[in-house]
């Protein structure tokens, strides 16, 4: 048995203003930040950390270090595990959206490949930061935790992991109703803490241990015809496909759960009002590519399964 997993998890308050008393064990520091979250809280970061530290917004400008602090989105949050990687350094991010659950896997996904990576050796979640965002970013978060359980079922795992999966879809059918109300509300609640952690750690946590199956593969073929769509809510639509092809009765109780909060359930969602089926072909064999986990399914799957999978499901009213 081997179970990866974050060194240190911290979620709370003010982690942005206090980033100093987290990599002080380390002297040579590079942090990695997302040019638009740095500029936004600039004076938080800078002031948060040492006069001598590193700051760069491509991960080929770091130089020799012995930690890459990663800043940002779930795009940075795998390239400072790769940089890290790369120079091997300790890992330390600090994500400032919950739209998925990309800080706390051990892979990094970098132009469309997984890459194993290892956990980071810490994620600081700070809440005040992760409420700041849209509320669409919160709502494709969501959808990202959700799809763990149900494509972990298709992995042979050690019982805490089969726990931490049920839990995240648990916390996330519990309280993301009344998270999504009071994030729209501007409540930093128990709800919305509690969703936060199954996004960010349960999710992430499981998915290092577990990984794909239909619905991200499904994801990252839809993701060549939706440019505007988010991870999390290209991963949900794939959800439902995936429920379908699986005959799986949970679909309905999703579908039920998508429509309060927010979450795709038709192509028009995505943005794919008029999409033809030759297109959805494409994306189709893009999904079913050695480099994604279709095959992963309980089943052997053809591409014109996916297809008609996607138009009945499309079709639920």
């Amino acid at each position: 048995m081997e179970i990866k997993n974050v060194g240190l998890y911290i979620q709370k308050d003010g982690l942005l203003s206090h980033l100093k008393e987290y990599v002080s064990e380390y002297q040579k520091i590079s942090v990695l930040a997302d040019v638009y979250v740095f500029e936004k809280y600039r004076k938080t970061i800078v002031n948060g950390l040492r006069e001598d530290v590193q700051f760069v917004f491509d991960m080929q400008d770091i130089k020799d270090c012995d930690v890459v602090v990663g800043i940002g989105g779930g795009k940075m949050m795998d390239q400072a595990k790769f940089a890290a990687h790369q120079h091997d350094a300790a890992c330390i991010l600090v994500p400032t959206s919950p739209a998925s659950d990309a800080p706390c896997t051990s892979v990094a996904v970098i132009d469309g490949e997984y890459i194993e990576c290892g956990c980071p050796q810490k994620v600081l979640a700070d809440e005040v930061i992760l409420s700041q965002v849209p509320l669409r970013f919160f709502i494709s978060g969501l959808g990202d935790g959700l799809s763990t359980y149900y494509e972990s079922r298709h992995y042979k795992l050690p019982a805490s992991i089969e726990t931490l999966c049920c839990m995240c879809k648990d916390t996330i059918l519990k309280y993301g109703i009344q998270a999504k109300a009071d994030f729209e509300e501007g409540l930093m609640s128990e709800a919305l803490s509690k969703c936060f952690e199954a996004i960010l750690y349960m999710s992430g946590t499981a998915f290092a241990n577990s990984g794909g199956s239909g619905a991200h593969a499904l994801s990252y073929g839809l993701s060549k015809g939706c440019q505007k769509a988010l991870h999390g809510e290209l991963v949900a639509f794939s959800l439902l496909i995936q429920l379908f092809m699986e005959n799986d009765e949970s679909i309905h109780e999703l579908r039920e759960f998508y429509h309060i909060v927010g979450l795709p359930c038709h192509l028009k969602d995505l943005g794919l009002d008029d999409v033809s089926d030759e297109e959805l072909l494409e994306m189709i064999d893009e999904s079913m590519s050695k480099k994604y986990s279709m095959n992963r399914m309980p089943m052997v799957i053809q591409r014109d399964d996916v297809l008609e999978a996607i138009r009945l499901v499309d079709a639920f009213e």
